[in-house]
Order: structure tokens, then C-alpha cells, then sequence
């Protein structure tokens, strides 16, 4: 039994005190034993404590004969306790002998004593093995330092006693415990440090070791490291030493005491810190309060007063530290940090200009300037004005001595000049210095202020004038007014402005202040298209504040331009006259420069004027008119498309009256006219009968987007047609000399050889104005249009047709790029493009409709050569492609997402077919196995050929690549058909003959034809079809390959499957009418009747009857409807058949259910297999399949018609 004593007081003092039974035997010859040892143990917290163990017996005690029993207790130095007790067994012994040496031992570590000595007396006897011993300390006992006596007695079983007594001695072997640590020092601290660096000791039994350090060198007050060694001394005579490492650091070295500076250190004392911008501090760690930005309060307020009046100016500042007011730019003495300036009766001598400056943070701000002036006072200045003094000083400081000396000496004189004239008499002149110069002579600029004067501003300046030129005249040189300039303030000067509006420059001349003046040139007056038409452009102000120069403030006088179609209304009810011709047919012409304000009603009356203007002039021609109309069809050809297709008959009209304008322009014999417009160039020509007999070449050379600066030429041609191939050529028309024939002027006779006819080439730069109704969409995503400028041309005054050698006409067209030119001319009669008479001679880099070339080659510019065999307007229609309309990027969005989502429904349909042996052991399945995995690598090469073509008419890949990627959609398109095909025979064979269905091998023969035939179509179609197969930028066949090599065998497989599609569903109906036999409820009649609607979708879509749309987006009355239906068909078909043929049956069902079953029971078992053994887990994972094995087995294998389906 063990007891634990209270051992409050000590959380870690719990302890217990093991005791285990003894057995021994007598010592020889004697009935007692004296060798057993007893040893309790202590077990628990003894950590850092002292244990005292007693028992009732000791070791080497004796032991009688028979069971002893033996109690121990034992008590830690807290007051813990723990007891325990145990038998010693003897059965006999001698009494003992005992041997007692003395001990030495060290004190343990850090403490005065030694726990660790043993006491063990060697007793023996001749009878008695273990006596009896009892010492005075036990080896459990802890010595202190120094010797300690020990006596310990054997007894025997007789009771013989042995005694004996020894030395335990306790030395101490330990040296005192020195702490050695790196010390560190900044050179100002280094004192304290050095004082600081004894390191301390301690020692179990000297309280006070002694310590002594030394160091080399002996001086640590430089900079760098000292190692310094110390050594501790008990008075045991025990050593310890340690060394180390005393560092003096430079104070600005890291760490940098001055935080945001730079530290400087000059060998003893403090370290200086010189801060970093707005840093302050002795640590440079000190940001002062920001100093706000100087802002202006409040402005000081223009005045204008009356003589002898007080005048007050404020002014204010925030976060200024001082400011003060400033006139006329010099500071005013005596007036700082004053805001508000008081001027006590008011003179002459104050006008000017008052500021205040505000100063702050080294900068300084201004207010705003105000000017005070005294009211009814004249301002004349005097500049330049030359006095015969000298002066050693510069006088540029106002307030100096000599410069106010000065100046009181020259303003008195000038006033004593002016009083003194007779026509000052009753104008109480002033004079004030308003700033003086040194160089060979003083050089002043004055103000003469003339009160009460009732003259205008121009006669007090010539009155000034005159008396200071008399003034000098008498001053025997003292003044000179040969360089002076004499200004009133009053007064505008003459000043020319440009009127920014009309890029006008406009003069006003001299004025008063406060007059209005007009522009001065008579010629320059408002357009007719504004409010104030034929008045001044400009109109202006005089304006100032009399200290400086007054000065015209100009402003536009026009108003606003009056609405276009308003003024054209009206121009086109004015009767033309002699008068107003060439003036309105010229306004007309700039109203219709702004071509953004013409809309359809506009053109209409242009017609209607234009027309007009035509009428009155067939008789009056005017080349100035004829400039103008032409102006007016060359902007009419910029307006708005949609503008002018509102107006077509009336922009028919306008091209009529200009070709009759352009027939009436008279030319002399051999002479030439030549007008050029941005849109039009015309040249009309007199050529020789002769030259036309040579055949002629007419050219129009430039930039077409202007043809203002184009040059037009009608020559003689040379027969080497090297004009068509300049460089710039915009049109060019090779006329050959076999028009003579079709020329009665020339074919008649010889009578008229060396006459003259006319020659009129009209070049129009853009087809505009030649609208045609009847163009429609030729094909869907393309437009057809004129592409090239339009070419009029006429020889003289008769109809030229059915020309035996056609003329021949050079276009550059507008746009590049396009294809399927048609040369074409302008039929008046039906205001159409017309090919009769006209032909394609050449089209060099135009590529043909169905070329696969992306570009046309880089160095061969497009042009294209038409031959007709008559004369009017000739131009070249083409086909433009369109960008993709909403409606188009919807649907190539909608083809992308069902592709993907048909992808990814068939791989689930064939992990599904495949995964199960019963569902791909059937035939039927194994052909829709087939056909999904065709269709599946049909949509993925579907989707690569589709991302290939992101812009059209630009190559993304060689032909090469392109030509493999166009040979796989087209033969996963031909094998999904042809698997459709073999589904439709099959289906033919199950539920329509029925009986002697069997065929041999049936699933590879099906993989035969249905791979094997369309690879065969791919290479014939490729091998024949060779560069023509591939369209590059689309990587699709193209159009003659598409039709042999696709829709044919399409055709032919769709309509096989049309006809089993039928006999199909015939043989369905049939079904359900031998059912019908037999009476059911209407609602199983229902169910039925939908399941073989679902039958019939099942059927269509495996047949590939979808594909039956696609022939309707060839019609192009249905494209627009079928295009939607015919993409949701067939892109989302394999999610169709997902939905039919996994999701819409029972068994497909059921097999995911055990599936999913079958991976539950698997998981449960790993987690159950993870605590048995490895044979359990083959058990379980057999269970789980056998059980889905098993639950398949026991599905029903129907052999009906739903079945299949």
C-alpha cells in the first residue's frame, strides 16, 4: 500500500515510493542474513527536489529466519511523504563483518551538496549471509560540503554487533559560472558601455568569485573591435574564463541615427544630422505642418469717381505670410499687410492700375488688378520724350531722391506749357510722370489729364500736339519731340480683323470709346445664305478703361445661315433672267457645298433650278453658269445615298440639264474647254476630221477621290494603247478610226476633210448619281453595283450605235477585291444598267466568282477593259460582299453551340452504347454506334473548318492543310449519310420484310460501303477536281465540286432514305391497326399513338431526313425561313439523338441507375475494405458486379418495333 502525503504548496511535488518483497538466506553457519539490500524507489515528480527515505530496515541489516516485514516512508524537502512496505524472507545466516572505506565526492552541478554517494558497509560473516547493518547515513542521504562521519553496525541472527566507522568527504570540483556577451557601443556611449562590459558570475558555493579582465590595447575609446578576456576564481581555487568581442561603432553607421539626413561624425562628442527636404529634428524624423499654397481671398473692384473723392480698395489672402498693394506694378511704400487701401481725395495723380501680392511659402500670387479713374477726365499719353538733364543715377527706383527730383522738374514744365497756351485755358490740365530713363538724356513718358473738356477725343489730341511741338520749339532744346508718340485713350485705332468665320480680313477705323463701327470694305458684305445678307461682316465696340489704349471688339454681323432647303424652295420659284443667272447659279452651287445638309426634297429643287437656269440659257451661254452647274452635279454626287435614291427621277433630271449644258458649250475649231470638279471632270474638244481618222485616246489621269487638280486629255492615239497602263490612270477610252464611218461629217465625201468635230468626255467619279432600282441581291451575302467610275462620252451631234469595231474603255474600279464584272452602260429611256452592245474584253487581278485565290496578286493593279459598240455612259457592275448582319453572327453563334453541345451529347451516347455488352451486341445498335462516332468526327472537323474562316476572303491556312481539312468534313458528311443510308436498310429489313432478313458478315460489309464509298467519292472528286476542290479562305469545297461530290450522292442516299422513311411509317400504322383489333381504353390508345409519333422522329432523324432543308437554302424565297431551321436540325441532331435514344428509354435508363449503383457499392466497400483483409475486399468488389451483372441479366429484351427504335 502506498500513501501520498499533503502536498499543497507544490503543483509539481506528488510523488510515490516503491517497495518490492526480499528473499535471502543465512550467512554461513548462523540462522540470519545480513546481504539484503533495500532500495525503495521513488517514482513521480521528483524534479529538482531533496528526498529523505527511511525504513524500518536498513541494507545489510540481518534477517532471521522466517518473513520480516519491512516499512519505508520517505519526505521531500516541500513536506510530501510516501510509504510503502514489503517481507523480507530468511532462511539462515552468520553475523556479518563489515569493511567501512571512507568516500570523496563533488557537489553536484551548481548546488553545495552531493545526492549521488553511496553508503554500503561490506558485511559478511561464516553463517549468516546478511547481517543486520544500520549506518548513521544512507546512500539516499545528501552530504554537504565537506567531510561528514558515517558509522554503521552489522548484526547477526545471534545478535552479534560488528561496528565501523568512515569519512564521507564533499569537494568542490565545480568553477564559478561566467557569462560572456558581445558588447556594442556608439562611440558618445562608449563610457557607459565600457563600464557595463564586466560580465557576470555566480558559484554553488562562493557567493562572491572573484573577477579580473584585461584587453589589448589597453584604450577603448577608438573605433573598431577589442577582445577582452575575463577570468573568475572561487575561494576553492576553481577557473572559468571566457572571452569576448567589445565593438565601438561609428554613430552615422548602420543604424543611421538620422532618419530621413545624413549623418556626419567628427571623432568624439554627438553625431550632426543635415535633414532631407521638409525633415527637421535632431533625428531628422520630424515632419512640420504643411504650408498651405497662397490663395486669394477676395479681388480688389475696378472704380471710376469723381475728383476729390475718398476711394477705398480691399483685398485678401489666405495662408499668406504678408502681402502688400502694388500700383501700376511698383510697390506702394508704407502699404503692407493692409487690406484695405484708403486714397483720400482722389487726383489725377492716383489713376492707375492696383494689385495686391500675396507672399507665402516662397511664392507669391496677385489679386486681380483694378483700375481707378476719375470720371470726365482726358487721358492723353506721351511717350518718347527727350529733356536735356543728366543723372548720375539710373532712376529705376521711383521712390529715389533724384528721381522724384527729376520728376517734379519735367512734369512742372510741361504743365506750365500747357497753362500757359490759350487753348488749355479753361481745362485745368494736370501732368503726372509716369516713368523715367537714363541714357544720353532722360527720357520721360507723361499723362495729360484735361478736365471739363467738351471737344471731341480727336480734336484734344491734335490740341496736345500742337502746343507740345510749340512748347519744344521754345525750350532753346531742353525738349525734344522729334521721336514722341502721342496717344488719347479715348480713341480706337484703325485695326484689321479676320473674320474667322468666313477667313475675311476686315478693317475698322478710328473711333471714340463707347462707338459702334461697321467694316469698311464695300465688297465684303454677308453671304446671301445668312440672316443680315449684304450687310458688313464685321461689326465692333470701342471699348477700354481710359488708363490704357481703347481698342475695337469685333464680332461677327451675319447671324446665322438660313435653312438650305428653305433657300433652295425659294430659288426655285425666281424667274432667271439676264440679271440674276450667273449670281444664282452660283449661290446654288455653294448652298449645295454642304452636301450633310441636302436631303431628297432639296434635290428636287435643284432639279427644278438647274432646269431652269438650262432653259433660259440654251440661247444666252454664259461659261460662268456653266461652272456653276457643274459645281452644283459634283456635289450633288456627295450627298447621302439614301438622299439620292429618294430623289432618283430628280437626279435624272439634274444629269440631263448637265449633258444638254455640257452639248452647248460653244469651242472654236481645234480650241478645247476643260472644267474640273471634285466628282466631275469634262473636257470638250474640237478635234480634226483627220485625227479621227487615226483614231483617238481619251484619258483622265489623277487621284479619284478628287479630281479638282486631274489632268484630261483627247489626243491621237499612237496604236500602242500605252495609255491604259499609266500608273494613275482613272479612265481611258480608245476610240478607233473606224467611227468615221459612223460620223456623216466625215463619211460623205472629201468635202469636209480638215473639218472639225466635237468631242465631249465626261468623267464622273463614283456611279451616284446613275440610280438603279433593279439591282437587286444576286446571291445571298452579296450586292451587285456599279463599281467603277462612269465614263460619258459623245462625237459630235448624231447617235452613234452598232459600231462594226467596238470602242474601248479602261476602268479602274472604286473598290478592289470584288468579283463577276460585267461591263454595262446607262439606258436613259429606262434609267437603268444595260449589257447591250457592251462586252468584258479583259479583267487583269479582278478574281473570277469562283476563284479560291484570297488576294489577288500584289503587283498587278485591277483593271478591267470593256469594248462596246455604241456611245453614252459607261461603267462596270460587280459583286460586293456584305459583312455578316446580326442575323448571320446570331446564326454562326447558334452553329458553334449546338456542334459543342452535340459533341458532347455523343460521346455520352457511345460511353453508353459501348460500356454495355447488351446494348452493343444488337446489329442495330452496332450501325447507330457507327453512325454517332461518324457524326461526332463530323462535328469536330466541322467546328476547325469554322474557326479557320474568321474573315472572309482571307487566307488562314496553306492550301495544303486547307485541302486535308475540306477532305474530312467531306467525308464524314458522305459517311454520316451513307450510315444513314445502311440504318434505313436495316430498318427496312426489321420492320417492314421482316422474315429472311439474315445476312452474312452484315456489319462489315455495312462498313465497306459506308467508309469505303466515300473515301473512293473523296479521292475521285479531289483527283478531278484538283485546284478547284478547296475554297482557301473557307476550306469547303467548292461549287462544282459540291455539286459532284456532295450533293449528288447525298441526293441519292436522302431519297432511298425518303422512300424506306415511308414504308416505315406505313408499316407503324399498320401495327396499330391490327392492335385496334382488340378493344382498348381510350387512354391506352393515346399512349400508343405518341409512342409511335416518337417512333417516326427516331426514324427521321436516324435517316438524315433533316438534311432535306438544306436543298431549300438554294431557293432564295425560303432561305431566310429554312436557314434557322435547317442549322437547329442538324447542329443540335446529336443532342436529338441523345435525348431519343438514351434519355427517352427505359433500358438506357435503367443502366445508368446501375452504373451509378455499381460505383456506390465499389466506393463502400474500399471504405470497408480499408479495416479487413485483402480477401474481403475481392469479395466485396465481386459482390458489387455480380449484383449489377445479375440486374442486367433481368433486363427484359424486347422485340418490338419500340424496341428498335
Amino acid at each position: 500500500m502506498v500513501k501520498n502525503g499533503d502536498s499543497s504548496g507544490d503543483d509539481e511535488g506528488t510523488f510515490k515510493l516503491q517497495c518490492g518483497n526480499l528473499t535471502s538466506t543465512t550467512d554461513k553457519g548462523l540462522t540470519t542474513s545480513s546481504t539484503v539490500i533495500i532500495t525503495p524507489r521513488v517514482n513521480g515528480s521528483v524534479d529538482n527536489h531533496n528526498f529523505s527515505i527511511g525504513c524500518t530496515y536498513t541494507s545489510h541489516d540481518a534477517f532471521y529466519y522466517g518473513d520480516t516485514w519491512v516499512a519505508c516512508a520517505a519526505r521531500d524537502d516541500l513536506g510530501n511523504y510516501a510509504t510503502c512496505d514489503f517481507t523480507v524472507n530468511v532462511k539462515d545466516g552468520d553475523p556479518p563483518c563489515l569493511a567501512c572505506p571512507d568516500v570523496t565526492s563533488a557537489t553536484d552541478q551548481g548546488l553545495r551538496t552531493s545526492s549521488h554517494i553511496t553508503i554500503n558497509p561490506n558485511a559478511s560473516d561464516n553463517t549468516d549471509l546478511s547481517p543486520s547493518v544500520i549506518c548513521s547515513h544512507t546512500s539516499s542521504d545528501v552530504f554537504q560540503f565537506g567531510d561528514t562521519n558515517v558509522t554503521c553496525n552489522a548484526t547477526d541472527e545471534s545478535g552479534n554487533i560488528g561496528t565501523c566507522t568512515f569519512v564521507v568527504t564533499v569537494q568542490d570540483r565545480e568553477p564559478p559560472m561566467l557569462e560572456c556577451h558581445v558588447q556594442t557601443a556608439i562611440a558618445d556611449q562608449r563610457q557607459i558601455a565600457i563600464n557595463a562590459f564586466i560580465p557576470s558570475v555566480s558559484d554553488n558555493l562562493d557567493p562572491d568569485p572573484s573577477v579580473n579582465c584585461y584587453h589589448t590595447p589597453i584604450d577603448l575609446s577608438s573605433l573598431g573591435d577589442t577582445n577582452i578576456t575575463c577570468e573568475a576564481k572561487d575561494y576553492s581555487g576553481n577557473i572559468a574564463n571566457c572571452t569576448f568581442l567589445f565593438t565601438v561603432q561609428n554613430p552615422c553607421k548602420v543604424p543611421n541615427p538620422c532618419i530621413n539626413g545624413d549623418c556626419s561624425y567628427e571623432g568624439s562628442g554627438p553625431y550632426q544630422c543635415a535633414c532631407h527636404g521638409q525633415y527637421e529634428g535632431d533625428h531628422c524624423d520630424v515632419i512640420p505642418e504643411p504650408t498651405l499654397p497662397v490663395e486669394v481671398a477676395n479681388h480688389p473692384k475696378n472704380q471710376t469717381v469723381n475728383m476729390g473723392t475718398t476711394v477705398q480698395l480691399t483685398c485678401g489672402f489666405n495662408n499668406a505670410e504678408s502681402y502688400a498693394w502694388y500700383k501700376d506694378g511698383h510697390p506702394l511704400p508704407n502699404k503692407t499687410n493692409q487690406s484695405t487701401l484708403v486714397i483720400q481725395s482722389v487726383s489725377t495723380s492716383d489713376i492707375g492700375y492696383y494689385f495686391c501680392r500675396g507672399f507665402g511659402n516662397e511664392r507669391f500670387l496677385d489679386t486681380e488688378r483694378a483700375s481707378i479713374y476719375v470720371e470726365g477726365v482726358t487721358n492723353i499719353q506721351l511717350s518718347n520724350l527727350k529733356f536735356n538733364l543728366t543723372s548720375n543715377d539710373v532712376l529705376s527706383e521711383q521712390t529715389s531722391a533724384r528721381y522724384l527730383e527729376i520728376s517734379l522738374n519735367i512734369t512742372k514744365f510741361v504743365l506750365e506749357g500747357l497753362k500757359n497756351d490759350a487753348a488749355f485755358k479753361d481745362m485745368s490740365p494736370s501732368v503726372v510722370c509716369n516713368k523715367l530713363t537714363r541714357q544720353a538724356v532722360v527720357i520721360a513718358d507723361l499723362n495729360v489729364y484735361i478736365k471739363n473738356s467738351i471737344l471731341t477725343a480727336f480734336h484734344e489730341l491734335d490740341l496736345v500736339s500742337q502746343v507740345l511741338y510749340r512748347l519744344a520749339e521754345n525750350s532753346s532744346g531742353f525738349l525734344d519731340v522729334s521721336s514722341v508718340e502721342i496717344e488719347n485713350t479715348a480713341i480706337c485705332k484703325n485695326m484689321t480683323w479676320t473674320s474667322s468665320r468666313f477667313g475675311l480680313k476686315i478693317n475698322f477705323l478710328e473711333g471714340e470709346n463707347g462707338t459702334w463701327a461697321n467694316s469698311t470694305e464695300p465688297t465684303e458684305v454677308c453671304p446671301f445664305n445668312t440672316t443680315n445678307a449684304t450687310q458688313p461682316i464685321g461689326r465692333a465696340i470701342c471699348v477700354g478703361d481710359l488708363i490704357s489704349q481703347s481698342t475695337w471688339r469685333p464680332m461677327d454681323n451675319c447671324g446665322p445661315f438660313r435653312n438650305v432647303s428653305d433657300l433652295l424652295s425659294q430659288f426655285s420659284e425666281v424667274e432667271v433672267s439676264d440679271e440674276n443667272v450667273a449670281k444664282l447659279s452660283e449661290e446654288v452651287s455653294v448652298l449645295t457645298s454642304n452636301t450633310d445638309d441636302i436631303v431628297s426634297d432639296d434635290i428636287s429643287s435643284i432639279a427644278t433650278i438647274i432646269s431652269n437656269i438650262g432653259q433660259f440659257t440654251q440661247t444666252n451661254y454664259s461659261e460662268k453658269v456653266t461652272a456653276s452647274i457643274v459645281a452644283i452635279v459634283s456635289n450633288i454626287a456627295q450627298v447621302n445615298s439614301t438622299q439620292l435614291e429618294s430623289a432618283s427621277d430628280s437626279v435624272s433630271k439634274v444629269v440631263s440639264v448637265f449633258e444638254k449644258r455640257i452639248k452647248s458649250i460653244p469651242v472654236e475649231a481645234g480650241g478645247n474647254f476643260t472644267i474640273q470638279q471634285p466628282n466631275i471632270a469634262v473636257q470638250v474638244k474640237s478635234v480634226s476630221t483627220n485625227a479621227i481618222l487615226k483614231g483617238l485616246v481619251l484619258s483622265l489621269t489623277g487621284d479619284r477621290s478628287d479630281l479638282t487638280n486631274s489632268d484630261t486629255s483627247i489626243q491621237t492615239s499612237k496604236g500602242d494603247h500605252a495609255e491604259a497602263t499609266q500608273p494613275n490612270n482613272i479612265a481611258v477610252v480608245n476610240i478607233p478610226s473606224a467611227i468615221s464611218f459612223a460620223l456623216p461629217s466625215i463619211s460623205r465625201g472629201s468635202s469636209n476633210s480638215g473639218g472639225y468635230v466635237r468631242v465631249i468626255f465626261s468623267v464622273f467619279s463614283s456611279p451616284a448619281l446613275f440610280i438603279s432600282k433593279s439591282l437587286k441581291n444576286t446571291s445571298e451575302g452579296t450586292n451587285r453595283s456599279a463599281n467603277t467610275p462612269v465614263i460619258s462620252l459623245s462625237i459630235g451631234n448624231e447617235t452613234i450605235a452598232n459600231l462594226t469595231e467596238p470602242i474601248n474603255f479602261t476602268f479602274t474600279p472604286i473598290e478592289t477585291d470584288l468579283t463577276n464584272p460585267s461591263c454595262s452602260y446607262w439606258d436613259v429611256g429606262f434609267r437603268d444598267w444595260s449589257q447591250e452592245g457592251c462586252h468584258l474584253i479583259s479583267a487583269s487581278g479582278i478574281r473570277p466568282p469562283d476563284d479560291d485565290n484570297c488576294d489577288p496578286p500584289s503587283d498587278e493593279k485591277e483593271k478591267i477593259v470593256c469594248g462596246c459598240n455604241h456611245l453614252t455612259n459607261f461603267a462596270v457592275l460587280m459583286d460586293t460582299s456584305r459583312e455578316d448582319g446580326p442575323s448571320e453572327q446570331a446564326y454562326e453563334v447558334l452553329t458553334y453551340i449546338g456542334c459543342c453541345i452535340s459533341i458532347v451529347s455523343l460521346l455520352v451516347t457511345l460511353a453508353t452504347y459501348i460500356s454495355n455488352r447488351v446494348l452493343r451486341g444488337k446489329q442495330t445498335n452496332q450501325i447507330f454506334i457507327c453512325l454517332c462516332l461518324t457524326l461526332l468526327c463530323l462535328y469536330v472537323s466541322f467546328i476547325v473548318m469554322m474557326s479557320l474562316d474568321s474573315a472572309k476572303r482571307q487566307c488562314h491556312v496553306k492550301a495544303g492543310p486547307c485541302g486535308f481539312i475540306t477532305a474530312l468534313v467531306h467525308f464524314f458528311v458522305l459517311s454520316s449519310i451513307t450510315w444513314m443510308g445502311v440504318e434505313g436498310y436495316n430498318t427496312y429489313l426489321i420492320i417492314v420484310k421482316i422474315f429472311d432478313t439474315y445476312i452474312p458478315q452484315f456489319m462489315v460489309k455495312a462498313g465497306a460501303v459506308a467508309w469505303g464509298i466515300p473515301a473512293m467519292i473523296v479521292i475521285i472528286t479531289g483527283a478531278i477536281a484538283q485546284d478547284k476542290y478547296a475554297h482557301e479562305d473557307l476550306c469547303f469545297l467548292q461549287l462544282w465540286a459540291q455539286i459532284g461530290g456532295l450533293f449528288i450522292p447525298m441526293t441519292i442516299i436522302i431519297l432511298f432514305n425518303v422512300v424506306i422513311f415511308a414504308l416505315v411509317v406505313r408499316q407503324l400504322m399498320k401495327s396499330s391497326n391490327v392492335a385496334g383489333r382488340v378493344e382498348r381504353e381510350a387512354k391506352v390508345e393515346h399512349r400508343e399513338s405518341i409512342e409511335r409519333v416518337q417512333n417516326a422522329i427516331c426514324i427521321l432523324l436516324l435517316l438524315g431526313l433533316t438534311w432535306i432543308t438544306g436543298y431549300f437554302l438554294m431557293m432564295r424565297e425560303f432561305s431566310q425561313v429554312v436557314e434557322p431551321i435547317f442549322i437547329v436540325l442538324n447542329s443540335f441532331q446529336g443532342l436529338f439523338i441523345f435525348l431519343l435514344y438514351c434519355v427517352r428509354k427505359p433500358m438506357v435508363r435503367k443502366q445508368w441507375g446501375l452504373t451509378c449503383l455499381a460505383a456506390r457499392i465499389r466506393r463502400q466497400d474500399v471504405t470497408t475494405s480499408s479495416s479487413g483483409t485483402h480477401s474481403s475486399k475481392n469479395t466485396s468488389s465481386s459482390a458489387a458486379t455480380d449484383v449489377v451483372l445479375v440486374s442486367m441479366s433481368k433486363i427484359p429484351k424486347e422485340k418490338s418495333i419500340e424496341t428498335f427504335v
